[in-house]
């Protein structure tokens, strides 16, 4: 979102992933490389426990499954080390006053003072399936960023693209203008 605008399916819809298997099933559907690889070290991760609990040798287990746990430790841990470092060299990270971008508070600090709140007056009183379909009616683009509060003052946030209201052109796709 801090590249180019996004639809509200894309954006201000976007469900939160609950856990590495929901998770990995979001970035597979939306075909997200990076979350996608970040997802299934996640799912890897749930094997590493089992592993590790193999790796002090004792009387009750053999030599071979000692080895495989141990190196099948070690071998995971590099993985998700050179995901980790792979995922810090690629990802460039827009700055984020708030610490952690999925806590309510900060989802708060961040769409205030935008002006797409007007448009999300009296949704809250609606069902899950119902907004969803007003606010993708809407047709409109949101973007995160810098940007113009309706106080006048310039922060981060989430809001439409400057210098609009962020409509995406539905009507003249079929000839080529806008967004698909």
């Amino acid at each position: 979102m801090a590249k180019r605008s996004q639809p509200a399916a894309l954006s201000v819809l976007q469900p939160r992933t609950i856990n590495v298997f929901s998770g990995l099933w979001q970035a597979l559907r939306q075909r997200e490389v990076l979350a996608g690889v970040m997802a299934f070290v996640g799912v890897l991760s749930k094997f590493l426990p089992v592993l590790l609990s193999g790796v002090p040798f004792t009387a009750a287990q053999t030599w071979m499954a000692h080895e495989i746990c141990t190196w099948g430790s070690v071998a995971l841990l590099i993985v998700m080390i050179a995901t980790l470092l792979g995922h810090a060299i690629l990802v460039k990270w827009p700055h984020l006053p708030a610490a952690s971008p999925d806590s309510l508070a900060c989802c708060i600090y961040y769409v205030c003072d935008s002006a797409m709140l007007r448009d999300f007056e009296g949704l809250s009183m609606l069902g899950m399936a119902q907004r969803d379909r007003r606010v993708e009616r809407m047709g409109r683009m949101y973007r995160f960023g810098w940007m113009t509060g309706v106080s006048g003052e310039t922060r981060v946030g989430m809001d439409y693209p400057e210098g609009g209201q962020g409509f995406k052109l539905q009507s003249l796709g079929a000839l080529g203008l806008g967004r698909r």
